[in-house]
């Protein structure tokens, strides 16, 4: 059965595995899109880069040149945590890319 990505696992305690990281998780279904604390506690399930956290059940996405738009502007305004999340996020970690993309819908719906 697949559900967000994951699929459920018969061999052992836990609800499912991740198809991402393949980590033993308790549960085989995600957050709503913006339950930040909810998924905080879910991605210490999983690993850092897994795909499935990072972009919040494939419903939150961030490219690339989105993240090498916010970190320069991010520097320009001298804030060097928001630099700092980008890089983490730019080298894999998927936490940072999840917080990233945040930050940048946050600045567009401010926009509209």
């Amino acid at each position: 059965m697949v559900l967000y990505g994951l699929f459920m696992s018969t061999t052992n305690n836990t609800a499912a595995t991740c198809t991402y990281c393949e980590r033993d998780i308790t549960t085989d279904k995600g957050p709503g899109l913006h339950a930040d604390s909810a998924w905080a506690a879910l991605a210490v399930e999983h690993t850092r880069d897994c795909e499935w956290v990072a972009t919040r059940a494939h419903r939150l996405h961030v490219t690339d040149t989105a993240l090498a738009v916010l970190r320069r502007e991010a520097s320009a305004a001298g804030d060097a945590a928001q630099v700092e999340l980008c890089e983490r996020a730019e080298y894999g970690d998927a936490i940072a890319r999840a917080l990233c993309a945040q930050a940048i819908d946050a600045a567009r719906a401010m926009a509209d």
